[in-house]
């Protein structure tokens, strides 16, 4: 192993960097490669050269060398350390010119190998992306072995995704998204070209440890195209970030295109997923549903139900609810059993959407309110719906948030107060009261809890355990 001297050149686009190499080698072949990292876009998550950096140089077409023969170029420090695969130094010391082939790629490629059907190298599965300069010129003169490595894209459409604080994790995390073709199977070099073996639209691919969190990479299935990318981070092993899948959309009809890197917010910001429907944990543990029942989107108003009533209905009165027989003054179920909070079987949000969702007690409403810092916006997300946002007050989560719309109430055959008025209903019965139950409102001015007529039809957010 011998140290390659490096002599810097003029920055690309910022974000080059120029790496000149001279060293003696026993086989007396001096190595005189100018290494430029050419970042493909200013987006490029690969900014620099750092410690452990692997570039592979390869000669020729690969029948040439069947026994797979590279030279290897390891960053250390400001240099690079050689090491020639055994035979190939003194083999491109007698030569005269040639091309050649050089990739980086983050993650390890080795072992190569050599697939006589098709003359190509193989790599090691799930390189990622890589770096690459196809087919480029050097010339053997004297002894020293001269060219110039433009590392730069291939000929694929990579995107590449940033998720912050996660390094340490890196071994227990997979990635998929919707519109990206992750799974990179292997690279393969033919002819001095690097191709792709790849799996299906949103395969799963490790990532790799950069910058303090983890970067994962694929092929764009709609290079250009304006599309809604929903990722996925699958938790292998368990983290002390999140013991469940966890999904995210970039929304909105985003594009990307080749070579763009999107930063990620961090795992305690990403929601959840729970029989199809999304989650935000804003600090105790429980999930919060980013939207109501019957909702599609945070934004959307969705249905309104009464207390205890699991469909919507046309006219909301004391006369059409399913618990009285007589107007409110007497039940039929509640009250008259001594129950206190609502069965699943009359529970909206289990009825709905399934799996383990429920509608939240007054207890983790209570705590809602208490623990968030609440914000009214006329126009959520350039949406133009208003309502009432929540923010996380907790240590670890002051990222995290969730909207409630304001909705309204129905009464009667009418919709009220929407735009302006919001409420949902909580699990709970009013004791002292039974016509009531748990019902938090809110308006401009702030969020607050009452009890109020359980006919009444109010919307519903779902929490899970």
């Amino acid at each position: 192993m011998k140290k390659i001297y490096i002599l810097l050149g003029a920055a690309l686009l910022a974000l080059t960097a120029c790496e000149k190499t001279e060293t003696k080698t026993p086989q007396h072949l001096t190595l005189d490669l100018t290494i430029n990292h050419m970042a493909p876009g200013t987006k490029s998550v690969k900014t620099g050269w750092a410690d452990g950096d692997k570039v592979y140089v390869f000669f020729g077409k690969p029948e040439d060398h069947p026994t797979p023969a590279y030279l290897v170029l390891t960053r250390s420090g400001s240099s690079w350390v050689e090491s020639w695969t055994t035979g190939l130094e003194a083999e491109i010391a007698g030569t005269a010119s040639g091309t050649l082939t050089a990739l980086y790629s983050p993650m390890d490629i080795e072992p190569i190998t050599y697939e006589d059907s098709y003359k190509w190298y193989r790599l090691k599965e799930n390189p990622c992306y890589a770096l690459v300069c196809n087919n480029a010129s050097y010339s053997v003169t004297a002894g020293v072995l001269s060219a110039t490595l433009n590392m730069g894209k291939g000929t694929y459409d990579y995107v590449q995704f940033f998720l912050p604080g996660e390094s340490a994790n890196v071994d227990k995390l997979s990635f998929s998204c919707s519109e990206v073709r992750v799974s990179i199977a292997a690279f393969s070099i033919e002819d001095g070209m690097v191709g792709s073996a790849n799996s299906s639209l949103g395969d799963e691919i490790r990532g790799f440890a950069f910058d303090g969190g983890v970067i994962f990479s694929g092929l764009l299935e709609h290079p250009g195209s304006a599309v809604d990318y929903v990722l996925t981070i699958k938790d292998d092993k368990g983290t002390s970030a999140t013991s469940d899948d966890v999904t995210y959309t970039l929304s909105g009809n985003k594009t990307f295109n080749d070579w763009d890197a999107i930063a990620l917010p961090a795992l305690s910001e990403w929601t959840g997923d729970i029989n199809g429907y999304a989650y935000v944990d804003l600090g105790n543990g429980l999930k919060w549903a980013t939207m109501n029942v019957g909702a599609t989107k945070p934004e959307e108003y969705g249905d309104h139900f009464a207390w205890g009533e699991t469909s919507t209905k046309s006219d909301y009165k004391w006369s059409t609810y399913f618990d009285t027989s007589d107007g409110g003054s007497s039940f039929t179920k509640y009250a008259i059993d001594k129950k206190t909070v609502l069965d699943l079987e009359d529970d909206a949000a289990r009825k709905n959407w399934g799996g383990s969702w429920r509608m939240p007690t007054d207890a983790e409403w209570e705590w809602l309110s208490d623990n968030c810092t609440w914000t009214w916006t006329a126009d959520y997300n350039s949406t133009g719906v208003a309502g009432q946002i929540g923010t996380s007050k907790i240590s670890g989560f002051e990222s995290n948030s969730i909207f409630l719309p304001a909705a309204g109430c129905r009464e009667g055959t009418s919709l009220v107060n929407a735009g302006s008025n919001g409420g949902y209903w909580t699990s709970s019965l009013i004791t002292s009261y039974s016509p009531n139950a748990g019902h938090v409102y809110f308006n401009s001015e702030g969020v607050y809890w009452n009890g109020t007529d359980r006919y009444s039809g109010y919307s519903v957010r779902p929490v899970s355990d």
